[in-house]
Parts: structure tokens; C-alpha cells; sequence
């Protein structure tokens, strides 16, 4: 992970340098213990499939798929949910491929039509517990585009507060304010400078 070092200065942040799957649980463990609370958790591994396929037995998969959405300005899509900025995602339906969640979620979350992929991005992953338990979620990300300009409307059952086309600098203001998976999303898709 690239910016690890810099992440591993943001206040809540554990960084590990993992070498041993071995004692890969009591990572989890030191992660979501409550006597100590870390906004994020980084856990750097030689071999990355190793790591997520020691996780995926730690805890269940959930996948979910998500846009990076530019508009005809180079403006990107952004949504405020949860007093963070963040970008439109949500989980697979049955029978659903992660294009097809992608865009049906983007559509859901921010009103938007007109919306085609032009690329993958890299696949984010991060855990959460819910009922106790340990969930591992993937998210699908890719590079869209939206040719149409109608009404940006938020979807406030999904805890949407705001929905906006930012400019570079809106977008770097608001990284500030965001999930580290988003980051890592704007920045494969190159086109915030």
C-alpha cells in the first residue's frame, strides 16, 4: 500500500507489517478491541491474496460494487452519508454482477442517468462487525462517466444527506474528510489532479 506511511500518521490509525499468518487473528482481535479504538487498521503483507484469504475465513464475504462517476466537466460524484464524504456504493443483489450493482447503485444513491463504465478500478476491501462477527467487504469500483445533467437527488433512506459533482479542489477537501478505501479509489482514478 503505497501511502501507508502516510496514513500511518492520521490519529486512529494502526499500521501492521505483518509477517506471520499465524497470529493473523489476534490482529483482528487488537483491531476491534474496546479497550482501544482505531478509526483504521493497515495491515501490510508480502503476499495480499494470502492475507484476504486468511480474513475470508476469519469472517463472512459481503460484496458490494461501487462508481467513481466523472461528468462531462471532469467533475467526480461524491455523496455525504455519516458525516463522511464518500463515494455511491452498495451491496450485489442475487444474480447481479458488479458492473450491473455498480451502476444500479450510483442510479440509486445520487439520482443520476445516463451512466456507462469505462474501466475497472482497483477493488477496495475493509471489515466491519456486525452481530459480533467479523464481515469482509470487497467493493467492486469503476470508472464511469455521465453524459446526462438532470437533478442530483440523494437517497436520505440510505443516510444521504448530500449529493454533489465536485471540482479538484471540492474532491480534496473532501478526501479529508472520508474512508482511507475511498482515497485509494480516487487516486487509481487519476483524474483528480
Amino acid at each position: 500500500m503505497s501511502d501507508a506511511g502516510q496514513a500511518a500518521n492520521i490519529p486512529g490509525t494502526l499500521v501492521v507489517n505483518y509477517d506471520s499468518l499465524d497470529t493473523f487473528s489476534l490482529i483482528v482481535d487488537l483491531a476491534y478491541s474496546e479497550e482501544v479504538f482505531f478509526e483504521r487498521t493497515i495491515i501490510l503483507h508480502a503476499d495480499p491474496s494470502r492475507l484476504l484469504a486468511k480474513l475470508e475465513k476469519l469472517g463472512k464475504l459481503v460484496e458490494a460494487a461501487g462508481g467513481a462517476v466523472l461528468n462531462a466537466e471532469g467533475k467526480l460524484l461524491m455523496i455525504y452519508r455519516n458525516n463522511k464524504w464518500d463515494l455511491p456504493k452498495g451491496k450485489l443483489e442475487k444474480r447481479e454482477t458488479p458492473e450491473m450493482a455498480a451502476i444500479r447503485e450510483v442510479e440509486e444513491e445520487c439520482g443520476v442517468t445516463g451512466l456507462s463504465i469505462v474501466r475497472p478500478l482497483t477493488p477496495t476491501y475493509h471489515t466491519y462487525k456486525e452481530k459480533g462477527h467479523l464481515i469482509l467487504k470487497k467493493t467492486w469500483w469503476y470508472e464511469m462517466r455521465c453524459c446526462v445533467n438532470n437533478a442530483l437527488v440523494p437517497q436520505e433512506e440510505e443516510g444521504i444527506t448530500r449529493v454533489e459533482w465536485m471540482s479538484n479542489a471540492g474532491v480534496k477537501d473532501a478526501l479529508t474528510s472520508t474512508f482511507h478505501s475511498v482515497v485509494e479509489v480516487v487516486n487509481d482514478l487519476g483524474a483528480i489532479k
